[in-house]
């Protein structure tokens, strides 16, 4: 009994010990536990606020960066660009001063072979432009002596084919002046003058059949006698003219003034042969450059050979004129 008293005793102690502890840790779990999430929640918000701030300063920091590596983009861009248009700048400009110096050159070397080729210090002489001029009237002087001679000669009252009538053949053979051949040689002398000299020296026209002889064997004969002489006589009314055209002094307009045939040749002899003038070319010829030289050259050729035909065609009327002489004694005339 006592035995079962004591254990519901001691269990009724354990009971109530247990009981007495349970409430007691009950009452400290809660206070505990309370406190625990007041400070859990104060903790939760000071880190949401902080996380907050930190999200806030992360994102400026992140836009300041940002802002601050574009701004070091645009600076690196812009040096970029600009040291490379410094560059494209410099070697433009290096380009341009290349292209300067080698046109400069070029340009330079070409004025000194103008220089040399036609200056007045070492081109084709001081006096190269009228030394031109100079061979120019007096190449279109000779030209010209040909038409002005055959001109002449048709002119004439006795040329062949003319039938002028007595009467104006007389009147002008009556001017004493007609008989001195020396007109002819004249360069102050008009052309009317020096054709009645070679008038006067040929005689009258050769005589032609009648009107009435026309047709007739009689007339036919005189007719063909008549062209005869006027064959054999022709090649001494040319040369008598080409002898008067050598002085004249307008060759039908052709030229420029050079004066006569005449007066050219001794201009050619003046400065060519040994005359005032050939000192003067001479010295020149000493300051020409090579091709000055050969130009100088190439024009006594076209002189020399200006002055052969010259010189040819006063052979020819020569032999014309002998051949017609000879051709007249051979005929008994």
């Amino acid at each position: 009994m006592r035995i079962a008293v004591r254990g519901w005793m001691l269990a009724a102690t354990v009971v109530s010990a247990g009981t007495l502890f349970s409430g007691q840790a009950h009452a400290a779990w809660c206070s505990i536990t309370t406190e625990w999430m007041a400070q859990h929640a104060k903790t939760e918000a000071a880190l949401i606020e902080r996380t907050k701030l930190l999200e806030t300063r992360v994102a400026f920091e992140g836009a300041q960066t940002l802002e601050q590596v574009l701004a070091a983009l645009k600076v690196v861009n812009r040096q970029y660009a600009g040291e490379e248009q410094r560059l494209q700048e410099t070697v433009k400009k290096s380009q341009e001063a290349y292209a300067n110096t080698v046109n400069e050159q070029v340009r330079n070397e070409r004025l000194v072979k103008i220089k040399e080729d036609y200056s007045y210090e070492s081109g084709q002489g001081a006096n190269a432009c009228a030394q031109v001029a100079f061979l120019s009237r007096v190449t279109s002087t000779l030209s010209g002596q040909t038409s002005d001679a055959s001109s002449m000669y048709k002119s004439l009252d006795v040329s062949p084919g003319g039938v002028p009538s007595e009467r104006d053949q007389a009147q002008a053979r009556l001017d004493p002046a007609s008989t001195d051949a020396s007109v002819l040689l004249n360069v102050s002398a008009n052309r009317a003058k020096k054709q009645q000299v070679i008038q006067q020296l040929a005689g009258f026209a050769i005589p032609k059949p009648l009107p009435q002889e026309k047709g007739t064997p009689a007339g036919e004969l005189a007719l063909m006698r008549s062209r005869q002489a006027e064959a054999w006589r022709s090649p001494a009314l040319v040369s008598l003219s080409a002898v008067a055209a050598m002085s004249n002094t307008s060759s039908l307009g052709i030229g420029d003034g050079a004066g006569s045939v005449t007066q050219a040749l001794n201009s050619l002899i003046d400065n060519y042969g040994g005359g005032p003038a050939y000192q003067k070319w001479t010295n020149a010829l000493q300051m020409q450059s090579e091709r000055g030289l050969v130009v100088e050259l190439n024009r006594l050729r076209a002189i020399s050979m200006r002055l052969r035909t010259y010189m040819n065609d006063s052979e020819a009327r020569k032999a014309a004129v002998m051949a017609a002489l000879l051709a007249a004694e051979a005929s008994g005339k």
